[in-house]
């Protein structure tokens, strides 16, 4: 459920606090934007800041596969 969810985000929030864990667990669950922006609203994330781009030999390979937006 959500509640469980949100519930073992936030141990994990406290449990790795310092440890650079919880960007990439709020842009794993597409939550970066609405977390970051209600803490400071002058904090702007972009689609582009939550994604990785995909390599560009995977691209070659595959030629179904689209760039991450940004990159």
């Amino acid at each position: 459920t959500d509640d469980l969810l949100l519930a073992v985000e936030n141990e994990r929030r406290i449990e790795f606090a310092w440890e650079a864990h919880r960007w990439f667990d709020l842009a794993r669950t597409g939550r970066a934007k609405t977390v970051l922006e209600a803490i400071d609203p002058t904090i702007k994330v972009d689609a582009h800041e939550t994604v990785f781009p995909i390599p560009v030999t995977q691209l070659q390979l595959d030629k179904n596969l689209e760039q991450n937006p940004g990159y």
